[in-house]
């Protein structure tokens, strides 16, 4: 059987982490990882208390980045030889059934992304503010990358023999910007691609902090690293 390893970035997901891991953990056989950033509302604690042999957690103490704890994972998963690395959102926003879909095409591409925008997909009940800034997100990167995949979504599906260690090494953003980076890095190495229609509903625990102007700034702060993004990659191409 296939070794499949779910990653989880966590800061302070007391309320959803554990409840996610012992769903999925009832429904399919395959090993967990978690990446903590120095919760301090005792998600690590509550994780540790799952007692799962099949379940690792790396505490790294304070907040590196959910880029650089998704690179680590990554990493983790070649050296560990794993054949599919699935990575998602700790705080109840991705579906468990989502999830399961896209483990059942893991073997038609060598990256499965999780997309809000694919035919077939849904956003239900999400506030106004957060729907204009994914597309806003969406509509940006499409424009300023040429890619008309879900570049911002962390639900994804990693088929590792694809992965070389030398394209793996290319993945060092540190913050949100390695969503688009990677599959930028993805796509131009001629890896096959597959959007995957997923289904987002609002948040059941938890509430978005983001208000409009902060969206706004999120937006302006996205086109720049996109600008200077291509600009730098031009810079190493010629």
């Amino acid at each position: 059987m296939d070794r499949v390893l779910i990653f989880l970035p966590t800061l302070n997901e007391f309320k959803s982490a554990a409840s996610l891991i012992t769903e999925i953990d009832n429904l399919t056989k395959v090993n967990f990882l978690i990446v903590d950033d120095g919760s301090r509302d005792g998600t690590h604690e509550e994780l540790l208390g799952l007692k799962f042999e099949n379940l690792e957690i790396i505490q790294r103490g304070k907040r590196l980045g959910i880029g650089s704890a998704h690179s680590l994972a990554i990493s983790y998963a070649k050296n560990r030889s794993y054949d599919y690395l699935l990575t998602m959102d700790a705080d109840g926003t991705h579906r468990v059934n989502d999830v399961l879909r896209i483990l059942e095409t893991r073997e038609t591409a060598d990256l499965v992304v999780g997309s809000r925008f694919a035919p077939g997909a849904e956003i239900i009940g999400w506030p106004l503010v957060r729907i204009l800034l994914t597309r806003s997100a969406h509509f940006v990167t499409r424009l300023g990358l040429g890619l008309d995949y879900d570049c911002s979504s962390g639900l994804r599906c990693y088929k590792m023999v694809a992965f070389e260690s030398e394209l793996i090494s290319k993945f060092d953003a540190t913050d949100y910007d390695f969503f688009f980076k990677s599959i930028h890095q993805i796509a131009r190495r001629g890896k096959l691609i597959l959007d995957f229609p997923v289904k987002l509903e609002a948040r059941v625990l938890g509430n978005s902090k983001m208000t409009f102007f902060q969206g706004i700034r999120s937006i302006s702060s996205l086109i720049l690293e996109i600008i200077k993004f291509r600009s730098n990659d031009l810079v190493r191409r010629f």
